[in-house]
């Protein structure tokens, strides 16, 4: 019999009527209360936050996040549990079962939960021991219920070492009120995590996104995945580091990529740590130049990543077109007097443009020429205010 049903509650009462004997069965109790909130569940994830790409020997962390939909029974509370269910050979520490390793689950570290839970709720954490799996549990203050309506609320976070390159599978899920605490069954909201881990670095990749740009370029706009400091001008160059598998890995103390571009071009950041580098083993950093001009950029490993092959690449910053602004319309002019539109070559002219008395407003619009193969395109639309 499963722990579960062990706290069910069957009460079969005996009911004699008319000369006819009558049993009838009352509905099992949902479950206990460790296992009525999680039905409000929608989602469990394993989120990267502000986690790096996993390297050998380095801590790796993720944050445990929940949805919810619906609001919770009263005083039930919410187990989330966590296990491996693979590492790669070389990983002693941890297993998917206590014959292979001494811990199932990553460590455990519980989060504040401040928005899923009223206050004076208590979040615990038990750590894997034998073949059970740790998890964390989230327990609501008297007569108070888990939240509804919550989008990715952080509970806790997962971390380890790992001791082997290649690939690591985490599962996380929250008990429902089927089956037995600890051992995910059907319906339970579940999320499995793949963790490659790179060893250390044996190349240094670098690219960009296109190799020619305007001096002062806007033009170059960061992918939310490939460039950690966000959207800035000039050109985007993004460095990898691999190890000899291919697996994207990032530096340790005492290592580091050191950048150059040349005379007269500006690096947003030359040397590139371990904390430049993201989730997806990515850093990327911005090469400016206020001159038509070729650069190469070049890559080096510094440190520990001495030994390592220098990468580059060549980046090319052309003269900037700026198309003159040579007419200009008004609009919503009923009511207006006469009046004449700017017109080519007139746009800077002194001329005077009368609005009949009474008039609320009109509209300026202001266009470009011809320029570098450039179509004429709207610099700028005023919406005027007259004042009577």
């Amino acid at each position: 019999m499963s722990t579960k049903t062990l706290r069910k509650r069957i009460a079969l009462v005996a009911v004699s009527a008319l000369g006819f004997g009558m049993v009838s069965v009352v509905a099992p109790s949902t479950a206990s209360a460790a296992q009525v909130a999680v039905n409000a569940v929608q989602a469990v994830s394993l989120s990267a936050g502000s986690s790096q790409v996993a390297r050998v020997g380095q801590s790796y962390e993720r944050l445990i996040r929940v949805t919810t939909g619906s609001a919770g029974a009263a005083d039930a509370t919410l187990r989330v549990n966590v296990k491996f269910t693979e590492v790669p050979a070389g990983q002693t520490l941890h297993g998917v079962t206590t014959g292979s390793a001494g811990h199932i689950t990553p460590t455990l570290a519980a989060g504040s939960a401040n928005t899923l839970l009223a206050t004076n709720a208590a979040s615990t954490v038990t750590q894997s021991s034998s073949a059970t799996p740790g998890f964390v549990l989230l327990t609501p203050a008297t007569g108070e219920n888990l939240v509804g309506s919550i989008s990715l609320e952080g509970i806790a976070t997962l971390s380890f070492v790992p001791q082997a390159s290649g690939v690591y599978k985490i599962l996380a899920w929250a008990d429902n009120a089927s089956g037995t605490d600890g051992e995910i069954d059907a319906g339970e909201k579940s999320t499995t995590l793949t963790v490659t881990v790179g060893g250390a670095p044996s190349t240094i990749s670098i690219s960009t996104p296109a190799a020619t740009v305007a001096t002062g370029s806007t033009s170059f706009t960061a992918a939310t995945g490939a460039h950690p400091k966000g959207g800035k001008e000039g050109g985007l160059v993004v460095v990898r580091l691999l190890d000899a598998a291919g697996n994207a890995t990032r530096p340790v103390a005492g290592e580091s990529v050191s950048l150059t571009a040349g005379s007269g071009a500006a690096l947003e950041d030359a040397s590139l740590t371990a904390a430049d580098f993201n989730s997806t083993g990515r850093a990327a950093t911005n090469v400016y130049s206020d001159v038509a001009a070729t650069y190469t950029v070049t890559a080096t490993g510094i440190g520990g990543l001495s030994a390592l092959s220098p990468a580059s690449l060549n980046l090319t910053y052309t003269a900037a077109v700026y198309a003159a602004i040579t007419a200009g319309t008004i609009t919503n002019t009923t009511g207006v007097s006469a009046l004449t539109d700017w017109s080519a070559g007139t746009v800077n002219s002194p001329t005077a443009r009368t609005f009949a008395e009474g008039k609320a407003s009109v509209t300026l619009k202001f266009t470009s020429s011809t320029a570098g193969g450039v179509a004429p395109i709207v610099i700028l639309t005023l919406l005027v205010y007259l004042q009577a």
